[in-house]
């Protein structure tokens, strides 16, 4: 961590943490908060807090992080209004699912979207140790989005765009869109097997082809009930 200069209640609050110069940091997650680890210990801290010390890595190329008592507010740069109103769009569409953080409101001239403070880890860190009721949970969240016709455009690459916690939560919802055959179920288990190589890769491409050909409910309960075996 680099020294440290401005606002000296901040500063107080850092050494207050035991953040003090000299320390490796490692920024586990920005969204839905900043969530850093020093240490094995992981310590969650504000925008303002986080600015302090980190680089601009801490903000999204399409909006920045904020909470605000247990609530997070999602503030998009302005030259992406239209991202702000996919993301809002999407999450209330989605809202009587689990899987996504709850809206707590939003604000059109501010473009802030207000939503639950989820804690958890995100999927990259989690991947190798998912049990085989969490990976359901995101195969399940997954297969609503394919049917609802929602394109995550991140599931190929979904590091940071799921947070395993109490429940699994997938985040970020912007650069989403409509899409006759969407392929969410496909890329995660593509990422799935690259990572834990759970299937052979020519059976692997064979089940994956029989989805996308007709996207019925029979094969993805086969789909499921094969990559769960390998899992339990």
């Amino acid at each position: 961590m680099k020294y440290l200069y401005g606002n000296d209640k901040i500063i107080r609050k850092i050494i207050a943490l035991r953040i003090l110069p000299g320390k490796r940091i490692k920024v586990v997650r920005v969204f839905p908060a900043h969530l850093i680890q020093i240490d094995n210990t992981q310590i969650a801290i504000d925008k303002r807090m986080a600015e302090s010390f980190c680089n601009e890595n801490m903000r999204g190329r399409h909006s920045e992080i904020e909470l605000r008592d247990e609530v997070v507010v999602k503030r998009f740069h302005s030259q992406f209004r239209y991202n702000f109103w996919k993301e809002l769009a999407f999450l209330n569409l989605l809202q009587p699912f689990s899987f996504v953080p709850r809206l707590h409101g939003f604000n059109k001239n501010r473009l802030e979207i207000e939503m639950e403070y989820i804690k958890g880890v995100h999927i990259e860190d989690a991947i190798m140790d998912l049990s085989p009721e969490q990976l359901e949970k995101i195969l399940d969240a997954c297969r609503i989005l394919d049917r609802l016709s929602i394109q995550k455009e991140e599931m190929n690459h979904p590091d940071r765009h799921i947070i395993v916690g109490d429940r699994i939560v997938f985040v970020d919802f912007e650069r989403g869109v409509i899409r006759d055959k969407p392929s969410n179920l496909t890329q995660f288990l593509t990422y799935l097997n690259h990572k834990r190589r759970i299937i052979p890769k020519d059976e692997f491409i064979s089940i994956m082809k029989s989805y996308k050909s007709g996207f019925s409910e029979k094969e993805y309960q086969f789909i499921k009930n094969r990559v769960l075996k390998e899992i339990d």
